[in-house]
């Protein structure tokens, strides 16, 4: 990135979740209003300007799709209207190579492969893949955002592949983790067991495991389903991830107990989380 790196002002961000939340926010910062279009948007639209029609959608150099997997297929004809001849549109989806490549064949625009691979949640920069034959060209305009990025193929569907070989890591420790934190709760309460990890693996870890349990309350439900779409992805290719698959279990376990009416807030501290985890886990 350099301190000449232009952002374009012309933004369409379908779908507002915490991503989209988090994209139209950076724009912002940077002096860009982009247009946000999502009919229900499960992070309330403050800094966007919220587009409730198809009708009245502008046209837009940039369009970032980041809906629901199961919706990202009907985004590119949803929003035809918004494309040039000019547009890059943006797939920030979290959907197998096929689903990316069938994407990337309906657009009537170049189309970029976005593969987010670290947590929006953290301070600082957040990485990114990026693939596509437009991905060169996008490249400085996302690290003008604070992105990190890295061009990893040229078809759409390279940079997805590896957010799901990233995801088969970071989802299974995720479930290593809550299971470590609601046991030691219970086993350890003089704090041994946590000190030694420590030691062993720093206090880096132990903060970025504190990290993992907070937003999983949150994410609990979308990254058990994106571990166990990486399962089935690879089984597909003959790689069978035991391991991972008993992950999911894990995952899908704490996104039931998050679900119960009783589950303390989003919102509340790290040790309301682990003790309301030992409890119910």
């Amino acid at each position: 990135m350099t301190e000449t790196a232009y952002v374009p002002t012309t933004w369409l961000v379908v779908g507002h979740g915490s991503v989209g939340a988090a994209i139209v926010g950076r724009l912002r910062q940077h002096g860009v209003l982009p247009a946000v279009y999502d009919p229900d948007p499960r992070v309330p639209v403050i800094v966007g300007r919220r587009i409730l029609a198809i009708a009245d959608l502008p046209s837009a150099q940039y369009i970032v799709s980041c809906v629901s997997p199961r919706a990202a297929l009907s985004v590119p004809s949803l929003v035809d209207a918004a494309m040039t001849q000019e547009t890059i549109y943006l797939d920030w989806n979290t959907v197998a190579p096929s689903v990316k490549a069938e994407i990337a064949a309906q657009a009537a625009c170049e189309v970029v492969d976005v593969g987010l691979l670290d947590s929006l949640d953290k301070e600082g920069p957040s990485r990114i893949a990026l693939s596509g034959s437009a991905a060169v060209t996008v490249q400085p305009v996302l690290e003008a955002l604070g992105f990190e990025t890295d061009v990893v193929g040229t078809s759409c569907g390279d940079a997805a592949l590896l957010k799901f070989t990233r995801s088969v890591f970071m989802k299974s420790l995720e479930a290593l983790v809550l299971q470590h934190v609601a046991l030691a709760h219970r086993l350890d309460s003089s704090g041994t067991v946590n000190r030694s990890i420590g030691a062993n693996l720093g206090e880096e870890f132990v903060d970025f495991a504190r990290m993992l349990v907070e937003t999983n309350r949150v994410h609990a439900v979308r990254r058990a389903a994106e571990l166990e779409t990486a399962v089935e992805l690879f089984a597909v290719d003959g790689r069978a991830l035991p391991l991972a698959g008993g992950a999911v279990a894990v995952l899908r376990r704490a996104a039931e107990i998050w679900g119960t009416d009783d589950a303390p807030p989003a919102d509340a501290d790290y040790e309301e989380l682990v003790a309301y985890l030992a409890r119910a886990m």
